[in-house]
Parts: C-alpha cells; sequence; structure tokens
C-alpha cells in the first residue's frame, strides 16, 4: 500500500503491518502512522530508484506498507470502502 494516508487509514482499521519501505532521504516516519504502528514493524530505507521501480504511480509517494494483515476480534468504527478495495487489489513486492 503506498502512501501515508492510505497507510493511515489502514493501521486505523485494524490492519497489522509487517514491513515499511520509505525513501533514503526520509529523516523520520511520517507521524500520521508513527503512532498508529506496532513495535515489531520492520523499516527498510530504499533509493529512489527501488521506490519508482516498486511504485505503482508516475511519482513515488515516498512510503509503502506492506504484509497489512487484518487484526482478528477487533473492530474498528473507522472501516472506509477504498481500504478494502486497496489491500485486496494489492501490488505484488519482491519478498525479501
Amino acid at each position: 500500500m503506498e502512501g501515508v494516508r492510505l497507510i493511515e487509514d489502514a493501521l486505523l482499521a485494524n490492519f497489522k503491518m509487517g514491513k515499511l519501505f520509505m525513501l533514503k532521504s526520509s529523516k523520520e516516519v511520517p507521524e500520521q502512522i508513527k503512532g498508529l504502528m506496532t513495535e515489531d514493524v520492520e523499516i527498510h530505507r530504499l533509493g529512489q530508484k527501488h521506490m519508482q521501480v516498486w511504485s505503482s504511480v508516475t511519482t513515488p509517494p515516498g512510503v509503502i506498507g506492506k504484509k497489512l494483515i487484518r487484526q482478528e476480534g477487533k473492530t474498528s468504527p473507522f472501516q472506509p470502502s477504498f481500504v478494502r478495495f486497496h489491500l485486496t487489489h494489492f501490488l505484488t513486492f519482491p519478498t525479501f
């Protein structure tokens, strides 16, 4: 899932993120998602060229979340349909 807003929406909808990929030039994890992430999220830094290869948009947003998994048994009042759409039509990234 690409972009701070979509990752934030998924985390608010009780999805757990396994990995976060950011540009090497980014100083910190964006504040919008930092407080929503669990401590076990692996954070990886990528160069601009790798981010462009992995991104589905012309200008990559600089943040990609991978392994977003629904946390069973938790409910959230925030479950917009576009989060479900983007998670079901998720991009396939190389595994590490």
